[in-house]
C-alpha cells in the first residue's frame, strides 16, 4: 500500500480473512469432535457388543448379522420426540394443550367414536389428546407389538408401512399376513377389553405412529360427558368380538365384523339418536339443507331416526350417511329348495300383491339383529319356528341414494341361513271350511282362516295348493300339486318343473303371507325385473270369496 487509505482497507480485510478463516476453523473443528464423539460412542457400543457375543458363545454368523444389523438401526436418525424437547417442560398448561391439540386432534377423530365425540363433547377430545396421545418411530424391520403380548395402547399408522402377520390361528390355518397402510387403526379392540395381540406388527418401512395409552384414555373418560357413548361402545364392539365364529377369528386389523355402522347398531337407542342427531345436525347446516328439507321430506327423516327405524352418522370424510339394518330368514329345507314369500293378501284392499322376497323385518329401537331375528320366528314363522334351526349369520352391504330423503343409504343385510330340520306334519284336506254369514258380511278372509289358523299352530301350518284351480289347506310339508303358473314362464330355469311347490298361508299383522319353498335359482328368476310384471299377474287372477280362495282361469 502507498496511502493511508490502502493500507486501512488492507488491515480491514486481513483482519475480515482472519476472523471467517477462525469461524471455518472453529465450525470444522466442532463438527469433527462431535463427530469423533459421536462415533466414539458408537464404537463403544459395538465393541461391548462384540465382546457380550464373544462371551455368550454365540455363532459367528449370528454375531456377523447381529452386529450388523445393530450398525445399521444405530445410523438412522429418528425424529426428536416429545419427551426429548427439554424447552416444552416451560410452557404453561394451557399453551401445552393447545399444542398437543393441534398435534393430534385431526388422527385421533379418525376413530368413529371419537368422531361422534367431537361433535358432542370436544373438551373430552382435548383430554385425550393431551394426556392419553404420543408419537413413536419404527425404522424398517422394528416391531410394534407381538402375538401373545397384552395389548396396552391402540395404535394409528401415521406415515410408512407396516407388515402385519397373524400368527394365532385357529388349528389347521396358515398364518396371515397383510400389509398395513397409513391411516389404519391397530389393536383397537384395546380401548374397550382386555385385549391379547394375536399378531406381530413389523415396520416394513420407516414409520410414524401414534400411540393412544388404554389406561390415560380411560382416566379421561372416567366421569366425562362422552362416558356413557363409550361404554355403550365397547360392550357393542366386545360383543361382536366373543360371538365372531370360529372361522372368523379376532384380529388385531380392522374388519367387516368391527366396522362402527355394525357396533352402532349393538349400542341402546339413546347413545343411537345421540349420534343420529349428530349427523342430522349437521346435515341439516350444509348448503344443500335448504333444497333437502323442501322436497325429500326432513321431517320423515327425524322421525325414522327418533322411532330407531333408521340411523344416520358421518363417515370419515364428514359425509352424512343414512343407515338401515335388515333382518332377513333364508330357510332351506331338506329338498335344497327356500322358504320365499311370493305374495300378501290384504283383507281390507281385497288383493293379492305380488312380492317375492325372503322372510326379514328391519331392526327395531333397542333391538339387536339376533333379536329381530327371534322375532321374526315368532311372529311371522310362528307356525314353523319350533323347526327351524339356525345356522349361520352373513352380512350384506348394499350402497344406495335414497329416492325418499336423497342421502346416500348403506342398507346393511344381516342374512340367516337356517335349516328346517323337521317336516311339518299334516292335517286333513276337508280342514278348510266355508266362511259363516257374519263373515260373508265382513268380506274379509279373516274370519274364515281364523279356526284354521287356530288349528293349524299345533299341526304345522296353513298350506294352499291348487285342485282344478281351487284353493284348499293341506301339510305344509307334504307332496307337490299340479299347479297353473304358465304365465310365470319358468320352464327355462335350469333343473326345475314348472310346478310351485307348497305354497301355504301365514299369518303377517291384518294380512297374510303366501309363501313357497323354491329352488334358488327360481328365486332369483322371480326376483328380476322382468319377471315381476308377470308374477303379478298370476297373483292378480287369486281372489278370496266368502271366505275361500280361488283363482280365476
Amino acid at each position: 500500500p502507498r496511502s493511508t487509505a490502502e493500507r486501512v482497507v488492507n488491515v480491514f480485510l486481513l483482519m475480515c480473512g482472519l476472523v471467517f478463516g477462525g469461524s471455518v476453523i472453529s465450525v470444522l473443528s466442532a463438527t469433527m469432535m462431535q463427530f469423533r464423539m459421536m462415533h466414539q460412542g458408537q464404537t463403544e457400543k459395538l465393541s461391548k457388543l462384540h465382546t457380550f457375543l464373544v462371551q455368550t458363545g454365540v455363532h459367528q454368523a449370528i454375531a456377523v448379522r447381529v452386529q450388523r444389523q445393530a450398525q445399521d438401526r444405530m445410523a438412522i436418525q429418528h425424529p426428536l420426540r416429545e419427551d426429548q424437547v427439554d424447552a416444552l417442560g416451560y410452557l404453561s398448561d394451557g399453551l401445552l394443550l393447545e399444542l398437543r391439540s393441534n398435534m393430534f386432534w385431526s388422527l385421533v377423530v379418525t376413530c368413529p367414536v371419537m368422531r361422534w365425540m367431537d361433535v358432542v363433547e370436544k373438551e373430552t377430545i382435548a383430554a385425550i389428546c393431551f394426556a392419553a396421545c404420543k408419537f413413536t418411530y419404527l425404522a424398517p424391520g422394528e416391531t410394534l407389538f407381538q402375538a401373545g403380548d397384552e395389548a396396552v395402547a391402540t395404535y394409528l399408522l401415521v406415515q410408512g408401512t407396516i407388515k402385519y402377520t397373524q400368527i394365532l390361528v385357529p388349528l389347521a390355518a396358515a398364518p396371515r399376513s397383510a400389509e398395513v397402510q397409513q391411516g389404519t387403526w391397530l389393536a383397537e379392540g384395546a380401548l374397550w377389553c382386555i385385549w391379547t395381540h394375536v399378531g406381530d406388527a413389523t415396520a416394513f418401512t420407516k414409520a410414524k405412529v401414534m400411540v393412544v395409552d388404554v389406561v390415560e384414555l380411560t382416566n379421561v373418560l372416567r366421569g366425562s360427558g362422552a362416558e356413557e357413548l363409550c361404554k355403550q361402545y365397547g360392550r357393542s364392539y366386545h360383543s361382536i368380538i366373543v360371538n365372531s365364529p370360529p372361522e372368523r377369528p379376532p384380529r388385531d386389523l380392522p374388519s367387516d365384523a368391527t366396522d362402527c355402522t355394525e357396533v352402532l347398531c349393538g349400542m341402546n337407542h339413546d347413545c343411537q339418536l345421540l349420534v343420529s342427531r349428530a349427523a342430522f345436525s349437521q346435515l341439516s347446516r350444509s348448503r344443500r339443507a335448504a333444497l333437502f328439507m323442501v322436497t325429500k321430506g326432513f321431517d320423515k327423516l327425524e322421525q325414522e331416526i327418533n322411532t330407531g327405524k333408521c340411523l344416520a352418522l358421518q363417515n370419515g370424510v364428514g359425509e352424512v350417511q343414512r343407515l338401515v339394518v335388515v333382518v332377513v330368514l333364508k330357510v332351506w329345507n331338506k329338498s335344497n329348495c327356500v322358504l320365499t314369500q311370493i305374495g300378501t293378501w290384504d283383507p281390507d284392499e281385497q288383493k293379492c300383491i305380488a312380492d317375492v322376497k325372503l322372510p326379514g323385518t328391519k331392526k327395531a329401537q333397542d333391538e339387536m339383529p339376533a333379536e329381530a331375528v327371534q322375532r321374526v320366528l315368532k311372529s311371522d314363522l310362528a307356525l314353523l319356528a319350533d323347526r327351524i334351526e339356525l345356522v349361520s349369520e352373513e352380512t350384506e352391504v348394499k350402497w344406495q341414494d335414497s329416492a325418499a330423503y336423497g342421502i346416500n343409504t348403506k342398507y346393511l343385510r344381516k342374512v340367516n341361513t337356517a335349516q328346517l330340520v323337521a317336516e311339518p306334519p299334516t292335517f286333513a284336506r276337508a280342514s278348510y271350511r266355508q266362511a259363516t254369514r257374519s263373515e260373508r258380511r265382513s268380506n274379509s278372509i279373516a274370519g274364515a282362516l281364523q279356526r284354521v289358523n287356530r288349528r293349524a299352530h299345533s299341526l304345522g301350518g296353513v298350506l294352499a295348493e291348487t285342485v282344478g284351480g281351487t284353493w284348499r289347506t293341506g301339510s305344509a310339508g307334504g307332496k307337490t300339486e299340479d299347479f297353473d303358473h304358465s304365465d310365470l314362464d319358468l320352464q327355462d330355469v335350469d333343473g326345475w318343473q314348472p310346478r310351485l311347490q307348497e305354497v301355504f298361508l301365514m299369518a303377517r299383522g291384518k294380512k297374510m303371507g303366501l309363501y313357497a319353498w323354491l329352488p334358488a335359482d327360481v328365486l332369483t328368476h322371480l326376483q328380476q325385473p322382468e319377471n315381476v310384471a308377470k308374477l303379478t299377474s298370476w297373483t292378480d287372477r287369486i281372489k278370496c270369496t266368502d271366505g275361500e280362495l280361488t283363482q280365476t282361469m
